[in-house]
């Protein structure tokens, strides 16, 4: 991974069926990154709004975002592999949308991108695909 889609605050989408490496491909990535001083982070979806909704409950929710905003790159695996709550969805968009523009994201999925409504809703669905760098 070179530098500038670092600092273009590019995101990257790595969509396909399973078994096609969609993982081993975010985590090389993210590795590349590591090795050119870069702060990354990698959750899988479900682990990432597991914990933005414990931090909601405790009240703890904008330092959870605080930290996840220190990374130049953050790395979300398995989108669409687990089903979650409406909040859960509301929360990982929030994520999304604080990272936009100003920090890389890289989002692996199995779920085509007509299906995201089942996980985000339509509207939210939209603006993701939008931080995400999918026209319509």
């Amino acid at each position: 991974m070179r530098g500038e889609c670092l600092e273009e605050h590019e995101n990257i989408l790595v969509m396909g069926n399973p078994g096609t490496a969609k993982t081993h491909i975010g985590t090389v990535l993210g590795h590349a990154a590591c090795a050119q001083g870069e702060h990354v982070r990698f959750r899988t979806v479900t682990a990432l709004v597991t914990q933005v909704i414990e931090a909601r409950d405790n009240r703890r929710l904008e330092c959870v975002f605080k930290r996840l905003a220190r990374c130049r790159l953050l790395i979300l695996d398995e989108f669409g592999y687990v089903p979650f709550s409406k909040t859960g969805a509301e929360l990982l968009f929030e994520v999304l949308s604080r990272a936009y523009e100003q920090q890389s994201v890289i989002l692996t999925t199995n779920l085509p991108f007509e299906n995201w409504t089942e996980i985000l809703g339509n509207r939210a669905s939209r603006t993701t695909a939008c931080c995400c760098g999918i026209s319509f």
